[in-house]
């Protein structure tokens, strides 16, 4: 009655169904499994109902002397037990209709054991029965845990995947390893490069939430677009929330070292648990619908994989950050977000997002929505325009965000320790961040609640001031990879001082700049200064390599060194490869006088550093 189907997607057939039950109940009594799982499943007719219920019986009844010796004692749960604990659970919807089995059939009829420590001491001594979770005609799995003579209690490790057959499998979704989950992530890169924006990319976001059963107009929302500095006043807007008392959900991209830096909660990624469990749940629920030809790419999965987190979680605020333009981004979806921002706007992605500040601009101004207040970073006079003008259409109410100096309530004397991220840019980012945090406070009236006051009716005042209140948000906020310095000790064995890193993301020439100025400035001293340099083939290593010329006339760089990343996204092959010698011949065009080393792996590059 389509409550039981295979990972194939195919239904099972009562035959097959009572064999593999019969076959799962034989292994539970007689003990040979170390772990042992029982799944009820939700939408079973009477008659699927009475076949596992006899399954059960017949492998008592014919095992009984091996059950004796497995269990050494009575230390079974009978069904009505079993039940009642179900139905005690707050996640449990419909147990009665769902769940309901004859009365007749309650009374010794025992459907889990665990093994006595002393019969099989190779055993373990816990077992696992997962149940489904019926809503809107989709399966929901989770696992439960049974100490031996104790009650059933709810484990962080879901029940994910089809029908898995084999001894001790669940009739549930198996879980998998997070190298499977890293991998199947990896198998949604399908481009080298970027390409022009998918005209389709809200429709079928539309189409991706709408089967996964998510409502995201519920989420309160601050959506943020921009080409520089995107990550960091996310990042500042969510410890800021975090600070004044409000659950927080923050999506940024992309990510340094692990994919789960992307989606946070209350500041922290995900547990591999929790984040494995969203992913599959995304991954099966797609996979299984008739009504999506294919899963969704990288960027527009791992939205979904928020969007599932954050529907479900405990949180007052979504900090959404965009992964690239605005208009046609995945994250756009979100109807009615309570504010936008505008980050600092450059030429970046021109391939896809336009070869004019104008045409960049208009794209990010696609986020706008009529009736939602928009926040903009001081911009380029013609960038400023069109921003000005998409707000005037979109009926958006919208403000640019003067520097922080000029806020009310900025304090000259406190401003060396006002912003705990380093580099002059991010005074401008604190800022649009301040805005932001007035705006959402304001509009929801302190509770995080959309609708308690309309945009029109937040005046420039209220949206300008620096509250003391924000003083610690705003000094913690931190992010990898932005103007970013890391002491590390020497190798174990060897003497000297150790190396000083300066970390800086920028891929842009305004960034380069900001990054170069902040190096000048923090990058004093040491007994040798080393320039580590990459760049993905989209751009220009001349140019940029062209800007850092200027730090190194100033105080020379000893060596020079170009390393990959080895992106999954931007292969580059094996070291050192083409573009690898490509990037190397930059250096002397850019007049630097050195012979770079090039380095195809990250491991070779700290070898040589330590060297």
């Amino acid at each position: 009655e389509g409550g039981v189907r295979s990972s194939a997607n195919f239904p099972v057939p009562p035959l097959l169904f009572t064999t593999v039950a019969l076959i799962e109940a034989c292994d539970i009594l007689v003990g040979s499994a170390p772990r042992t799982r029982v799944t009820f499943l939700s939408g079973l007719s009477r008659a699927h109902w009475s076949q596992l219920l006899l399954a059960f019986a017949f492998a008592m009844l014919s095992q009984s002397s091996a059950l004796q010796r497995a269990v050494a004692g009575p230390k079974v749960v009978p069904l009505v037990r079993t039940m009642q604990t179900l139905k005690a659970s707050p996640n449990v919807v419909s147990f009665q209709r769902t769940l309901r089995a004859p009365s007749t059939l309650n009374r010794g009829v025992a459907v889990l054991t665990s093994p006595a420590a002393d019969s099989h001491p190779q055993t373990h001594r816990r077992s696992q029965m997962a149940h489904t979770i019926p809503r809107s005609s989709k399966a929901r799995f989770h696992a439960w845990e049974h100490e031996a003579g104790g009650d059933l209690k709810r484990t962080r490790r879901p029940c994910l995947g089809g029908l898995k057959m084999g001894t001790n499998a669940a009739f549930g979704r198996q879980t998998r390893t997070w190298a499977e989950t890293q991998d199947a992530l990896l198998g949604l890169v399908t481009k080298k490069h970027r390409e022009k924006l998918q005209q389709d990319t809200l429709d079928r976001m539309e189409l991706y939430v709408r089967e996964l059963d998510l409502d995201v107009s519920r989420l309160s929302v601050v959506h943020v677009a921009g080409t520089k500095g995107k990550g960091s006043t996310c990042t500042m807007v969510e410890s800021i929330l975090r600070s004044r008392g409000y659950r927080t959900g923050l999506f940024t991209s992309p990510h340094l070292i692990d994919v789960r830096e992307r989606i946070r909660i209350n500041g922290e990624m995900l547990p591999i648990d929790d984040f494995s469990r969203h992913f599959w749940h995304v991954h099966d629920t797609l996979s299984e619908s008739g009504e999506v030809d294919a899963l969704p790419g990288y960027f527009r999965f791992l939205t979904c994989v928020a969007f599932d987190v954050f529907c479900k979680a405990d949180i007052d605020v979504v900090v959404l950050e965009v992964g690239l333009g605005g208009r046609l981004d995945a994250t756009n979806i979100v109807p009615s977000p309570v504010v936008c921002g505008v980050t600092s706007l450059g030429l970046d992605h021109t391939n896809v997002l336009g070869d004019t500040i104008e045409e960049i601009a208009l794209e990010k101004a696609g986020i706008f929505k009529p009736g939602v207040l928009a926040i903009a970073s001081p911009q380029k006079q013609s960038a400023q325009h069109v921003l000005q003008g998409h707000a005037a259409r979109t009926g958006s109410p919208m403000h640019v965000a003067p520097p922080l100096e000029e806020f009310e309530g900025f304090r000259a004397s406190e401003a060396a320790g006002a912003v705990g991220m380093d580099g002059v840019v991010q005074r401008t980012n604190a800022a649009l961040a301040v805005a932001l945090c007035n705006a959402y406070m304001a509009l929801t009236g302190g509770s995080g609640n959309k609708g308690v006051a309309a945009a029109e009716s937040v005046a420039p005042g209220e949206l300008f001031k620096l509250p003391g209140e924000f003083a610690d948000g705003l000094a913690s906020a931190r992010i990898s990879g932005r103007c970013q310095t890391m002491e590390v000790p020497p190798p174990r064995g060897t003497v000297g001082a150790g190396i000083r890193y300066f970390f800086d993301g920028a891929h842009t020439l305004e960034s380069m700049h900001n990054g170069a100025a902040w190096f000048s400035s923090a990058g004093k001293g040491g007994s040798r200064r080393l320039l580590v340099f990459y760049c993905s083939p989209e751009r220009d290593p001349a140019s940029l390599l062209g800007i850092i010329r200027g730090v190194h006339e100033a105080d020379p760089f000893d060596a020079v060194a170009v390393c990959s990343n080895h992106s999954p996204i931007v292969p580059v092959g094996s070291e050192p490869d083409e573009w690898l010698r490509e990037v190397g011949d930059c250096f002397e065009r850019a007049g630097f006088g050195l012979e770079p080393h090039l380095f195809g792996k990250v491991e070779g590059l700290v070898d040589w550093l330590n060297e």
